[in-house]
């Protein structure tokens, strides 16, 4: 089952990456949303690296708490309703929860690779 969610959200991080061409920095977006497809497509591949997943994982979490001062409830309201992102704090809460759904997946894989070595051994 892991495998297959694996598959949706390499799908998904790389439409992520993909649409930050018009972002104000668009580089570091399509790297961390690369950085998670790329550790995606490795647990498909059956050659997962955790301490890669670990790393995206840490520096969207550290990156996500960076943000925290500029997110405002009213941005999470007008979240999925702002589609041109003009009221303040829109474009904050979803690079917020963007960044957590990578650390949070990331940490996800972790987490039953590694109870799968458990088992295992």
């Amino acid at each position: 089952m892991l495998k297959y969610l694996n598959y949706f959200f390499v799908l998904l991080f790389m439409f992520s990456a993909a649409v930050q061409y018009n972002d104000p920095e668009p580089i570091r977006w399509m790297a961390i949303y690369l950085a998670a497809s790329v550790s995606c497509l490795l647990y498909v591949l059956q050659k997962f690296s955790w301490k890669f997943a670990a790393i995206t994982a840490g520096i969207a979490i550290i990156w996500a708490v960076t943000i925290i001062p500029d997110l405002t409830a009213h941005g999470f309201r007008n979240m999925f309703s702002d589609v041109s992102m003009m009221q303040q704090g829109t474009e904050e809460a979803r690079e917020f929860l963007g960044l957590l759904l990578v650390a949070g997946w990331m940490l996800i894989i972790i987490i039953f690779t590694k109870k799968s070595d458990i088992s295992e051994k």
